[in-house]
């Protein structure tokens, strides 16, 4: 009997559907739009259910308002995951059910499914039932402004309040309670401003269910001003023949006058179109009318007038990506969001890929086919690749960046805060890069042993703070603390805040030889430097910046050596952190030379057991290798005695030494090889020497 009854309600159902759908089809003829038929086999939330509280035993109602749905189901659940259908209340079956707040059904979920025309269903947001509880104020009350002698209104809008009483005060602390004026004992009051009103602050003392006092905020009333856009007009975009709308919000506004430039410079008062003299204009998008430009002239209380930015109208194009969607991390188990900005976008495609090559369409999950898309974290899903397929207005498609999901990890520094410099009285900023965080406490230490968070300096909290450098904090420490998503803490590098300083040479640039075509290197070395300059000097007097040598402005500059600049000057102008200069030594550019060899090593003399001491002095020497020989033919380096590499060798005379041969291999600056004449090590018999005893 049921199945009958309810075969009868769907013929009737269907009936009534083929008159309403020709009824809108003729509609749409009237009006030259078409409404899709599949639009209505398609149900379609409007209204959603809403939270609910009441007392024990009061009856509550759960109501949805839909397009094209066919049956409802509502549902019940203890846990907020499983769901129980209804079937003995008041309209369990209905877009509006009635049931009986019990202790029972306090915190209790709600839902409805709801069958569409197509045979799919779609369920409601979940909704709670709770009991009436202590007065919350959902809208506060808004400061008022009027003309003098205009009555104002003051208004709240709560949850569980029973009684209002409105207060005034003078001084903003000392508050009075009204009792004379229209309202004062409700939700909304008004009052006539007077020049003693102005400027007065209000509030509400509001109790409710429980019958305890909350107080709203405080709200002053004011006299009118000049007018103020709070919203400007954007740029508009649509199809040649489509009707396009300019809006603008503003406060104090009297009267409104929209105007268009063909040029951007000269501008004339629209008088034919459908709200040109309100806050929103429409007019049809022509040929001549894309690229126009559009502004409002808008009249305040005071008389005066201001205008509105000027914005374009221009045809739909194709889809632009505005804002591509990021990677998303969170715990299992938690929803996940994806999001992309767009412009010129009509439908949108969201696909998964475990592999990051082949993409899949997703169509199961919450805005699948949205500009955002809610999906839950799973453990296959973390690292699973993610894009949008998005078509544009003109019928072609792009796609997002490819993005991907992870598990949320520890905190990990990728960059640490350094040593900061400043001037007394300066903003120094200190900065730290980090993956996975959720929290920032900049420290500070006088001693670098206890630390202390910072919670009145501008980004405290923040990867950046900033702070003003004075006396007492030159040299203090800085570190900062971080909270990850898994709640664990890192803590940064400990970082130093000291002055700028005087820039101070700490390595002077040195004399330089080289071969003609060579590259030379000039170095300098300091502290405290924000740039360097090198110049040149043909006489040592006049020196000139260069700028054309690689690392001119470095510590390290690189020159070719050409016979110009052979004998030439240089030296570096330096400018410290405190703006000063200061200038290196100055240097010079030599050519590399061939060996002279100016003193001959001559032979040795000596008892055995005595040091000998072998010499040679000589210019463009690069290196010395004094070298032996026992037959002054063939001959071996030393590397054993003292000097076997210097102008200088001294060796111990032994029997195995006396008769033998010595000279020193010398290397010039030029590469190029000379050898000293051969010497002989001899040996002096003292005993001989000895005069006789007479």
């Amino acid at each position: 009997m049921i199945e009958i009854n309810e075969g009868i309600k769907n013929i009737c159902f269907n009936k009534l559907r083929i008159v309403v759908i020709l009824c809108v089809c003729c509609m749409g003829l009237l009006s030259r739009s078409y409404v899709s038929a599949d639009n209505l086999s398609n149900v379609q939330i409007l209204i959603q259910p809403q939270d609910m509280s009441g007392k024990l035993g009061e009856q509550l109602t759960l109501s949805v308002k839909t397009e094209g749905a066919i049956a409802y189901q509502w549902q019940y659940s203890t846990d907020g995951k499983n769901y129980n259908a209804w079937s003995w209340v008041d309209g369990y079956d209905k877009a509006n059910m009635k049931f009986e707040l019990t202790e029972g059904r306090v915190g209790m979920k709600f839902r409805c499914k709801i069958t569409g025309e197509d045979g799919n269903t779609v369920y409601t947001n979940t909704v709670t039932a709770s009991k009436k509880q202590a007065a919350r104020i959902t809208i506060q009350p808004q400061d008022v402004k009027g003309k003098l002698g205009e009555q104002l209104t003051l208004s709240v809008k709560t949850e569980g309040a029973v009684a209002y009483q409105w207060q005034y005060s003078t001084d903003g602390k000392n508050y009075n309670a009204w009792s004379w004026v229209d309202g004062y004992d409700k939700a909304s009051m008004k009052f006539e401003l007077t020049e003693g009103r102005v400027g007065m602050k209000f509030r509400c003392k509001i109790t409710g269910e429980d019958g305890n006092t909350v107080y709203t905020n405080t709200v002053t009333a004011s006299k009118k001003q000049a007018a103020r856009i709070t919203i400007q007009p954007q740029d508009v975009k649509g199809k040649l023949g489509e009707q396009l709308t300019l809006s603008v919000k503003t406060e104090g506004a009297v009267a409104y006058q929209w105007q268009y430039s063909t040029d951007g410079k000269n501008y004339n008062a629209w008088s034919w179109v459908d709200g040109y003299d309100k806050a929103n204009m429409k007019f049809e998008l022509t040929e001549g009318r894309v690229g126009m430009k559009f502004r409002c002239k808008i009249t305040g209380e005071d008389g005066n007038t201001v205008y509105t930015n000027t914005v374009t109208a221009s045809k739909k194009q194709t889809a632009r990506i505005t804002i591509q969607p990021q990677d998303v991390k969170g715990k299992l188990g938690e929803q996940l969001t994806l999001s992309v900005k767009t412009e010129g976008a009509v439908a949108y495609q969201w696909q998964y890929s475990t592999d990051g090559k082949n993409y899949n369409v997703w169509s199961w999950v919450d805005g699948y086919d949205k500009a955002n898309m809610k999906f839950e974290l799973t453990e296959g899903r973390v690292g699973m690749k993610f894009r949008c397929k998005i078509t544009g207005e003109d019928g072609n498609t792009v796609y997002t960046n490819t993005v991907t999901a992870s598990k949320k990890q520890a905190a990990r520094i990728t960059a640490q805060p350094q040593d900061v410099k400043g001037g007394i009285g300066e903003k120094v900023t200190l900065d730290v890069q980090a993956d996975g965080v959720i929290s920032y406490q900049w420290q500070y230490s006088t001693a670098g042993k206890n630390f202390y968070a910072w919670s009145w300096v501008e980004g405290y909290d923040k990867a950046r703070m900033q702070f003003e450098l004075t006396e007492g904090r030159v040299g203090m420490k800085f570190r900062c603390k971080i909270t990850g998503e898994d709640g664990n803490t890192v803590y940064t590098n400990t970082v130093t805040a000291s002055k700028k300083q005087v820039a101070r040479i700490t390595a002077q640039p040195q004399d330089i030889k080289g071969g003609i075509g060579e590259k030379l290197t000039l170095d300098v070395q300091a502290d405290g430097v924000t740039s360097y300059q090198w110049q040149y000097s043909t006489d040592g007097k006049n020196f000139y910046d260069w700028s054309w040598a690689a690392g001119y402005d470095k510590t390290r500059m690189q020159f070719e050596l050409t016979e110009g600049r052979v004998g030439m000057k240089f030296r570096c102008k330096i400018t410290g952190e405190d703006g000063n200069t200061v200038y290196t030594n100055v240097v010079t550019a030599e050519k590399k030379n061939e060996i002279i060899i100016k003193n001959q090593p001559q032979d040795v003399k000596g008892g055995i057991g005595e040091k000998l001491t072998l010499d040679v002095q000589a210019d463009g020497v690069t290196s010395y290798r004094w070298q032996y020989s026992t037959d002054g033919k063939n001959f071996y380096d030393w590397s054993w005695v003292a000097g076997y590499d210097k102008t200088r060798m001294q060796f111990e005379l032994t029997e195995g030494r006396v008769g033998m041969k010595f000279r020193c291999k010398l290397t010039g600056e030029d590469g190029k090889i000379v050898y000293t004449k051969t010497v002989s090590a001899l040996h002096i018999n003292y005993e001989e020497w000895e005069t006789p005893i007479l």
